[in-house]
């Protein structure tokens, strides 16, 4: 077997020789990746994608598809070996599976730490299934736990299934984690499946013990509580445990939940120890700060780093210019409201960013100096209470349909305002992102169907400013290929005519570039002007090269002469 390994190692690119360590699993763990061993059988399914696939191997690609999703283990490569497959995948280091360090924790965990679990857990089961993927295993075994950082991973998709909006009628998984409808009605869907497994979860880290009929019953009646846990924690078990899983929450309602809260006292100062903001004298007054996680709030950094504390823990961090590149704006806010005043007094009605390029007074000095000459920034955090922490971050994948829809127009002018500040790349990315994001919703939709077409036409413009940066990225043949796509739906389009042109242009296709600012002069004659400055712009870049290339070959003729005659005198 080990020799196999090697083998296929080697032919996925991956450098050997590994120590090899011994697994009672079907996993073989290798020092920098894990070897999963599967042995074929008759029941072993298989799925066209777009060639026949195994299930697992399917299903994880689908969840890797896209933004990678960190609390997804990740696919490496894999290979069919006749008797059985394999998959290669990524193996944290240092990690076990959660069941192991629950058990080294007395057999449950406190409920700080549990939120931190629940929260990747939740992220991970959400995101495969806006991905197509079923896991129908989500349980403590199949969650990976770095020991050091506590980011966790959730694996062994093997008896997972594609995502549909029918109900299932064969249940593949744990026991303990099958929901109540299974049992009643012999089938049942598979996000609120989810839903009900991740509320056993839950409950198994924080009691040590999987709930009984009795727990059952006060979980249905919403009565049900424990010494020793918060409110928001035992309401959320009773949200995800209903019987009737219409009552239960969604799936991405999860992360919304107020469980997810912090309460926080924080200490801002430059690195030579100037103080900036005290939260426990601003305004005169002790009053520390709240944030329900993944609320899109200004500093993301503050909600990266309390996900790592526990409550009652002090810890100071020291944080780069660009994490703390909006702190003038979220501090001036702070500010404003220790004072019983209007967060939004003093800024100006344009994005954050570019308010931080901006050169007006915020009306504290402090502040306008560290905006004219932004460093590096000392947070000192005090957890207080954790309503409680459990983030890492709530991106824009995690939300709800509805909640993605309401984000869009944010993400577009924060893409347009780092567009106009200048940082083309990151404006790229959130362009990318709102499309990415509408895409997945356009993907419910039937094709061609009122709603599909709403989005799409949401999508255009995006797509439009997309291509404006990869345009001036230099990446010309990617504003091609969207250009194109935008034009064989809708022909009229002039700005896709004028982008593809000028990236026609780029690429010395001077007839198809010609034909498209001809079109745009057809669909909008007061273009003319853009058009005529587009045109000389390319004929001058013609000449240019045609100039330079006949240079080229007249000093390669002479040189070539030069060359013969020295041989005829030789």
């Amino acid at each position: 077997m080990p020799s196999k390994v090697q083998s296929v190692l080697c032919l996925t690119g991956v450098r050997t020789p590994y120590k090899l360590q011994a697994s009672p699993s079907p996993y073989l763990l290798l020092a920098q990746v894990a070897v999963k061993f599967v042995k074929k059988t008759e029941d072993t399914q298989y799925i066209n994608f777009p060639e026949p696939l195994p299930m697992e191997v399917a299903l994880l690609i689908l969840a890797n598809e896209g933004p990678r999703v960190p609390q997804i283990i990740q696919l490496l490569d894999w290979k069919d070996l006749g008797e059985y497959y394999i998959m290669i995948l990524e193996r944290p280091i240092p990690c076990e599976d959660l069941f192991d360090f629950v058990q080294r924790h007395g057999g449950r965990i406190d409920e700080e730490l549990a939120r931190v679990v629940m929260q990747q857990a939740t992220q991970a089961a959400y995101m495969s299934c806006q991905r197509g993927v079923l896991h129908r295993d989500i349980k403590q075994e199949n969650l990976l736990i770095n020991k050091d950082t506590l980011e966790v991973k959730l694996i062994d998709f093997g008896c997972g299934d594609l995502l549909q909006s029918v109900p299932y009628t064969t249940f593949m998984g744990t026991r303990m984690y099958c929901p109540p409808e299974f049992r009643r009605e012999g089938r049942y869907h598979g996000e609120s499946a989810t839903v009900y497994s991740l509320g056993v979860l839950l409950f198994s880290l924080v009691c040590g013990t999987f709930p009984d009929s009795n727990d059952l019953i006060m979980i249905n009646l919403n009565r049900w509580f424990i010494a020793g846990l918060s409110l928001d924690c035992c309401q959320l078990i009773c949200s995800c445990l209903q019987s009737d899983p219409t009552e239960r929450l969604d799936l991405g309602e999860i992360l919304h939940h107020e469980w997810f809260k912090v309460k926080f006292h924080y200490r801002t100062s430059l690195c030579d120890g100037t103080m900036l903001d005290d939260s426990r004298t601003m305004g005169g007054h002790c009053k520390p700060m709240e944030l329900i996680l993944g609320k899109k709030f200004k500093l993301p950094v503050w909600e990266q780093v309390v996900t790592t504390m526990r409550e009652g823990e002090v810890a100071e961090f020291t944080c780069d210019v660009k994490h703390t590149a909006l702190y003038p704006l979220v501090s001036l806010s702070l500010r404003n409201i220790s004072h019983g005043k209007d967060p939004l007094e003093g800024q100006r009605h344009c994005c954050g960013i570019a308010q931080v390029h901006s050169h007006h007074s915020m009306g504290h000095a402090d502040l306008d100096k560290l905006q004219a000459n932004p460093q590096p920034l000392v947070f000192t955090l005090e957890m207080l209470e954790i309503l409680p922490p459990g983030s890492f971050q709530m991106e824009i994948w995690a939300m709800t349909d509805d909640q993605k829809l309401q984000a869009i127009p944010q993400i577009h002018e924060e893409g347009n305002a780092l567009f106009k500040s200048g940082d083309i790349t990151a404006a790229a990315e959130k362009y990318y992102n709102a499309i990415a994001c509408l895409k997945g919703l356009q993907m419910k939709e039937r094709p061609g169907d009122e709603n599909w077409i709403k989005l799409d036409h949401m999508i255009t413009p995006l797509l439009l400013n997309y291509c404006q940066c990869k345009q001036l990225l230099g990446q010309y043949y990617e504003v091609l290929d969207h250009c194109s796509s935008i034009i064989n739906k809708y022909d009229d389009n002039v700005k896709a005519f004028f982008k593809r042109g000028k990236a026609h242009a780029a690429v010395w296709n001077e007839t198809e570039a010609r034909a498209d600012f001809a079109k745009v002069i057809e669909l909008d004659p007061s273009l003319e002007t853009s058009v005529a400055k587009e045109l000389r712009a390319m004929e001058d870049r013609i000449r240019e090269k045609q100039k330079e290339e006949k240079g080229r070959y007249k000093n390669l003729f002479n040189y070539s002469s030069k060359t013969s005659a020295t041989a005829s005198t030789g």
